[in-house]
């Protein structure tokens, strides 16, 4: 049992992990319920929106790979499809449609031609301008409905999530890089 609660601690077992933590059955369903909520006020899926996409002729994951490009250049093919969580062989059609498009080009690597390096084009990087600014203004919004405080709060909230996920290797280190 939870102190101070009917409820009962239930393991909660970690994405790709196989250590159990242990987090209250009625905070996890807490949680859930206001993602929920804020989902059927603002989508949640997309930070960058569906206008965005829909304006220039994307989907939502060639905007998110135009994004990552744009962060993280050049790019292997296999990196970029675990950024956006895709198999290899789905990210090879979303290149080719953003290499047809005139966003992003291939290149192999001189020293392993295996390796499949992508970038963007000129046109790739005007859009990753126009998609960033997006996601700072929608971000901008989302922080005004805080005040100073609960702006500090969260952003310590999201760190502390973000170095626990990262583990004790990766950490601060891997936000270092960037």
């Amino acid at each position: 049992m939870v102190p101070g609660q009917d409820v009962p601690a239930r393991p909660v077992i970690a994405p790709g992990k196989s250590k159990a933590s242990r987090a209250p059955a009625a905070e996890i369903e807490r949680l859930l319920s206001l993602l929920r909520d804020l989902g059927r006020l603002k989508s949640l899926r997309d930070p960058v929106g569906g206008s965005i996409a829909e304006t220039y002729g994307l989907t939502h994951p060639q905007v998110h790979a135009v994004l990552w490009l744009d962060d993280e250049h050049p790019m292997a093919m296999g990196v970029l499809a675990r950024r956006l969580g895709i198999t290899e062989k789905t990210v090879t059609g979303i290149v080719d449609r953003l290499e047809e498009a005139g966003i992003a080009q291939r290149d192999r690597a001189s020293a392993d031609r295996r390796i499949v390096r992508l970038t963007l084009t000129p046109l790739g990087r005007e859009r990753a301008k126009v998609f960033v600014a997006r996601i700072h203004e929608k971000a901008g919004w989302l922080l005004s409905l805080l005040d100073g405080a609960d702006r500090i709060a969260l952003f310590r909230i999201l760190e502390k999530v973000r170095d626990r996920m990262a583990g004790p290797k990766q950490g601060r280190l891997a936000t270092e890089a960037r």
